[in-house]
């Protein structure tokens, strides 16, 4: 079972998470969870709600925990757009608005 929902369970990781690298991790702690968690699973609820559930916690957290290392942006900074775009499997043209989204609003936040 935890083989046929990685993909979808790495699919929803990585809209919470930039890099894929992260997304991976965070796939593999939310299938270690499902196997620990599903025989207390009541079934009250659909699978699916409860799955995303336990996705979006532990990308949170992770994300969460990511935010706050300082470093992590100088990283991204030293890489090209086309290397991020690689990364993330994306077009060139959407990091480049994402990067700039993300210092327009750090920006923001600095003041």
């Amino acid at each position: 079972m935890l083989r046929r929902i990685a993909p979808e369970v790495l699919r929803r990781c990585g809209r919470f998470l930039p890099r894929h690298q992260g997304a991976e991790e965070v796939c593999q702690e939310v299938l270690d969870k499902v196997a620990a968690k599903l025989p207390a699973f009541e079934w009250r609820s659909k699978f699916g709600t409860w799955l995303h559930g336990v996705v979006s916690n532990s990308a949170l957290s992770t994300y969460r925990s990511l935010k706050h290392r300082p470093f992590i942006l100088r990283d991204i900074s030293q890489l090209t757009y086309a290397e991020i775009a690689e990364e993330l499997e994306a077009p060139v043209g959407t990091v480049k608005s994402q990067v700039h989204d993300a210092r327009q609003a750090i920006q923001e936040l600095l003041g």
